[in-house]
């Protein structure tokens, strides 16, 4: 898979991570292409060292406390700078809690153990549009990543906007 590519010079880039799989399914209003967008963002930002890079670090779940798999969550795909780190069962529990009225009281018992999980709190078990909102009451530029632009490292903008995704069945929400 071609992943990040480092250019030599001194203005240093970092390319984005290609997207090699179906598109998921809009979350939190959050439109399939938007949420991959977060996705080569977040990887972006953690090969520029501007987040822990899960795997290169011994992370634990901010939900159980577990060390096995762990990778981030997005519940805001426009600022994924605020993913939470979280295992493979809490993140399938956080993506089920709408179908599933157990999954949200199994993480709300999960979190109750660990101080930092109290974010775990403010989620719902009903659907709502955060990226509507967030457009709403911040313009549809809130979507450009616009603080990325006072980043320690050049963030490759043109290779952002020029992105074709290709539309392919949605997996998961």
């Amino acid at each position: 898979m071609p992943d990040r590519q480092i250019a030599g010079g001194s203005n240093n880039t970092i390319s984005l991570r290609k997207w090699n799989w179906p598109l998921t399914k809009t979350y939190n209003g959050f439109t399939p292409q938007e949420r991959v967008r977060g996705w080569q963002v977040s990887h972006w930002l953690q090969a520029t060292g501007q987040l822990i890079d899960p795997k290169q670090n011994a992370c634990r779940c901010s939900i159980c406390g577990s060390p096995k798999n762990v990778a981030y969550h997005n519940e805001n795909y426009y600022a994924p700078w605020t993913a939470k780190l979280v295992c493979k069962s809490c993140h399938y529990l956080i993506h089920t809690r709408f179908r599933n009225g157990y999954a949200l009281v199994a993480l709300v018992k999960r979190a109750a153990r660990r101080a930092e999980a109290t974010w775990v709190l403010s989620l719902s078990n009903q659907k709502i549009d955060l990226a509507g909102k967030l457009r709403a009451e911040n313009g549809e530029d809130v979507r450009n990543f616009p603080s990325l632009t006072t980043s320690s490292c050049p963030f490759p903008f043109d290779e952002l906007y020029s992105l074709k995704l290709d539309i392919r069945t949605p997996l998961m929400n």
